[in-house]
């Protein structure tokens, strides 16, 4: 029952998010992404969530790469996890609220969430 959502993209429930996560392996993208400010915070014994500001990098091809690449997203976001019995914490929502978004638009904001 979890959720994976990019600002309009929401990616709901275990099938959907490995969807997209499957077609994401395509091609030669690497990625590189950055947190910064970031604030955990429990919220019970079982559950916490952690926010912060995420820039991603990224570029076709092979790292190191050669010349300056500007970030493909900044977003802020936040995160709630659970705990779940006999699997330690997972992620119950992962919310993504861009406000950059460079040329070089990053899967999650490209790939159509009712398409998976």
């Amino acid at each position: 029952d979890a959720v994976y959502a990019i600002g309009n993209n929401r990616f709901e429930g275990r099938d959907k998010i490995a969807a997209f996560y499957a077609r994401r392996h395509h091609g030669t993208v690497v990625t590189r992404h950055l947190l910064s400010n970031l604030r955990v915070a429990a919220d019970s014994k079982t559950a916490a969530r952690a926010a912060g500001l995420m820039t991603l990098y990224r570029a076709h091809g092979r790292s190191p790469f050669q010349g300056a690449r500007p970030p493909a997203m900044i977003a802020d976001f936040e995160a709630h996890c659970v705990l779940a019995e006999g699997y330690g914490w997972r992620f119950q929502s992962h919310v993504l609220r861009p406000f950059i978004v460079g040329n070089d638009m990053p899967a999650s904001v490209m790939i159509n969430a009712h398409s998976l």
